[in-house]
Protein backbone atom coordinates (compact mmCIF):
# COMPACT_ATOMS: atom_id res chain seq x y z
CA UNK A 1 0.00 0.00 0.00
CA UNK A 2 1.40 3.48 -1.23
CA UNK A 3 -0.28 6.36 0.40
CA UNK A 4 0.40 9.97 -2.33
CA UNK A 5 -0.86 13.17 -2.66
CA UNK A 6 -1.84 15.06 -6.22
CA UNK A 7 -3.43 18.22 -7.68
CA UNK A 8 -7.03 17.67 -7.62
CA UNK A 9 -8.63 17.57 -11.16
CA UNK A 10 -12.34 18.55 -12.64
CA UNK A 11 -13.02 14.55 -12.43
CA UNK A 12 -12.14 14.67 -8.65
CA UNK A 13 -14.67 17.02 -7.16
CA UNK A 14 -17.45 14.43 -6.67
CA UNK A 15 -15.73 12.17 -4.97
CA UNK A 16 -14.52 15.00 -3.02
CA UNK A 17 -17.29 16.24 -2.07
CA UNK A 18 -18.77 13.09 -0.82
CA UNK A 19 -15.56 12.70 1.21
CA UNK A 20 -16.91 16.15 2.86
CA UNK A 21 -20.42 15.38 3.10
CA UNK A 22 -19.34 11.85 4.80
CA UNK A 23 -17.16 13.42 7.51
CA UNK A 24 -19.28 14.06 10.70
CA UNK A 25 -18.12 17.17 11.86
CA UNK A 26 -17.36 19.05 8.23
CA UNK A 27 -20.55 17.29 6.51
CA UNK A 28 -22.97 18.65 9.21
CA UNK A 29 -21.01 22.48 9.10
CA UNK A 30 -21.62 22.49 5.56
CA UNK A 31 -25.66 21.66 5.85
CA UNK A 32 -27.67 22.55 2.42
CA UNK A 33 -24.15 24.27 1.25
CA UNK A 34 -22.47 21.09 0.31
CA UNK A 35 -24.81 21.29 -2.98
CA UNK A 36 -22.26 24.29 -3.40
CA UNK A 37 -19.30 22.91 -2.75
CA UNK A 38 -18.92 20.90 -6.22
CA UNK A 39 -19.60 23.31 -8.53
CA UNK A 40 -17.67 26.22 -6.25
CA UNK A 41 -14.55 23.85 -6.72
CA UNK A 42 -14.99 23.48 -10.05
CA UNK A 43 -15.03 26.79 -11.13
CA UNK A 44 -11.79 27.67 -8.99
CA UNK A 45 -10.27 25.00 -10.37
CA UNK A 46 -7.60 26.79 -13.00
CA UNK A 47 -7.90 30.04 -10.98
CA UNK A 48 -4.79 30.95 -9.33
CA UNK A 49 -6.77 31.76 -5.93
CA UNK A 50 -7.82 28.18 -5.56
CA UNK A 51 -3.90 28.11 -4.66
CA UNK A 52 -3.40 24.81 -3.47
CA UNK A 53 -6.01 21.47 -4.01
CA UNK A 54 -4.94 17.86 -3.33
CA UNK A 55 -6.56 14.46 -3.54
CA UNK A 56 -4.96 12.00 -1.07
CA UNK A 57 -4.95 8.49 -2.24
CA UNK A 58 -4.50 4.74 -1.34
CA UNK A 59 -2.88 2.52 -3.85
CA UNK A 60 -2.69 -0.88 -3.52
CA UNK A 61 -1.63 -2.78 -6.36
CA UNK A 62 -4.28 -1.33 -9.51
CA UNK A 63 -6.37 0.14 -7.04
CA UNK A 64 -6.92 3.30 -5.94
CA UNK A 65 -8.83 4.32 -3.30
CA UNK A 66 -9.37 8.43 -2.34
CA UNK A 67 -8.32 9.18 0.84
CA UNK A 68 -9.10 12.94 1.78
CA UNK A 69 -8.83 16.17 0.05
CA UNK A 70 -7.59 19.35 1.29
CA UNK A 71 -7.94 22.79 -0.37
CA UNK A 72 -6.28 26.57 0.16
CA UNK A 73 -7.55 29.84 -0.98
CA UNK A 74 -6.04 33.42 -1.10
CA UNK A 75 -9.25 35.02 -0.44
CA UNK A 76 -9.59 39.58 -0.40
CA UNK A 77 -8.81 41.63 2.86
CA UNK A 78 -12.67 42.17 2.87
CA UNK A 79 -13.45 38.42 3.36
CA UNK A 80 -10.76 37.69 5.77
CA UNK A 81 -12.08 40.59 8.25
CA UNK A 82 -14.87 39.32 7.92
CA UNK A 83 -13.95 35.97 9.20
CA UNK A 84 -12.42 37.54 11.96
CA UNK A 85 -14.95 39.56 13.60
CA UNK A 86 -17.85 38.49 15.79
CA UNK A 87 -20.27 36.73 14.86
CA UNK A 88 -17.85 34.31 14.16
CA UNK A 89 -19.07 32.16 11.08
CA UNK A 90 -17.65 28.61 9.88
CA UNK A 91 -15.97 30.21 5.84
CA UNK A 92 -16.30 26.51 4.31
CA UNK A 93 -19.99 26.79 3.36
CA UNK A 94 -19.45 31.17 3.00
CA UNK A 95 -17.07 30.63 0.94
CA UNK A 96 -18.89 27.69 -1.42
CA UNK A 97 -22.53 29.86 -1.70
CA UNK A 98 -20.32 32.66 -2.62
CA UNK A 99 -18.50 31.37 -5.19
CA UNK A 100 -21.77 29.91 -6.66
CA UNK A 101 -23.73 32.92 -6.49
CA UNK A 102 -21.39 34.80 -8.49
CA UNK A 103 -19.78 37.10 -4.78
CA UNK A 104 -16.34 35.30 -4.77
CA UNK A 105 -14.22 36.49 -2.19
CA UNK A 106 -11.56 34.26 -3.55
CA UNK A 107 -8.85 36.08 -5.98
CA UNK A 108 -8.91 35.78 -9.53
CA UNK A 109 -5.83 35.35 -11.33
CA UNK A 110 -4.77 38.92 -12.14
CA UNK A 111 -5.48 40.07 -8.06
CA UNK A 112 -2.87 36.93 -6.67
CA UNK A 113 -0.33 39.03 -9.09
CA UNK A 114 -1.71 42.46 -7.65
CA UNK A 115 -1.83 41.56 -4.07
CA UNK A 116 1.49 39.47 -4.24
CA UNK A 117 3.47 42.26 -5.04
CA UNK A 118 1.73 44.74 -2.63
CA UNK A 119 1.15 43.73 1.06
CA UNK A 120 0.97 39.91 0.46
CA UNK A 121 -2.51 36.96 0.24
CA UNK A 122 -4.43 36.18 3.23
CA UNK A 123 -4.30 32.29 2.69
CA UNK A 124 -7.10 30.10 3.91
CA UNK A 125 -7.70 26.38 4.61
CA UNK A 126 -10.41 26.31 3.04
CA UNK A 127 -10.98 22.20 3.53
CA UNK A 128 -8.65 19.37 5.02
CA UNK A 129 -11.01 16.22 5.33
CA UNK A 130 -10.34 12.21 5.19
CA UNK A 131 -12.48 9.60 4.81
CA UNK A 132 -13.09 7.57 8.30
CA UNK A 133 -10.17 6.32 10.14
CA UNK A 134 -7.67 7.14 7.48
CA UNK A 135 -6.32 10.39 9.70
CA UNK A 136 -5.57 7.64 12.31
CA UNK A 137 -2.70 6.15 9.32
CA UNK A 138 0.73 6.81 10.07
CA UNK A 139 1.50 6.99 6.30
CA UNK A 140 -1.70 9.48 5.68
CA UNK A 141 -0.59 11.84 8.05
CA UNK A 142 3.22 11.97 6.70
CA UNK A 143 1.34 12.69 3.31
CA UNK A 144 -0.29 15.23 4.43
CA UNK A 145 2.48 16.76 6.28
CA UNK A 146 4.48 16.14 2.87
CA UNK A 147 1.63 18.24 1.13
CA UNK A 148 1.78 21.25 3.60
CA UNK A 149 5.01 21.59 4.54
CA UNK A 150 7.74 20.12 2.60
CA UNK A 151 6.62 20.99 -1.26
CA UNK A 152 10.27 20.66 -2.42
CA UNK A 153 10.71 17.04 -1.56
CA UNK A 154 9.48 14.60 -3.69
CA UNK A 155 6.43 12.03 -3.08
CA UNK A 156 5.49 8.96 -4.93
CA UNK A 157 2.69 9.94 -7.26
CA UNK A 158 3.02 13.77 -7.26
CA UNK A 159 2.66 15.22 -10.92
CA UNK A 160 6.06 16.98 -11.79
CA UNK A 161 5.89 20.76 -13.17
CA UNK A 162 8.46 22.38 -14.83
CA UNK A 163 11.03 24.97 -13.23
CA UNK A 164 10.64 27.70 -11.80
CA UNK A 165 7.67 27.23 -10.48
CA UNK A 166 8.37 23.11 -9.71
CA UNK A 167 8.94 23.86 -6.06
CA UNK A 168 5.52 24.89 -5.07
CA UNK A 169 3.29 23.47 -7.92
CA UNK A 170 5.12 19.66 -6.32
CA UNK A 171 3.00 20.55 -3.62
CA UNK A 172 -0.20 21.33 -5.11
CA UNK A 173 0.37 25.32 -5.55
CA UNK A 174 0.26 26.90 -8.60
CA UNK A 175 2.40 30.31 -9.34
CA UNK A 176 0.25 32.92 -10.49
CA UNK A 177 0.88 33.79 -14.22
CA UNK A 178 1.94 37.23 -14.41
Amino acid sequence: MTVSYRPMRPKDVRDCVDIVAAHPIAGPRYGDAISDLGPAWLSLLRSDGFCSTLVFEETNGAKVNKLGVGASVFVSDEFLREAKTSPHFWFGPELAKRVVRGDSPVLSSRQVCEANTGDGLNLMEWQMTFRGDAVLSTDVRAAANAARHRADEPVAGRERTPAPAARLARGGLRCARA
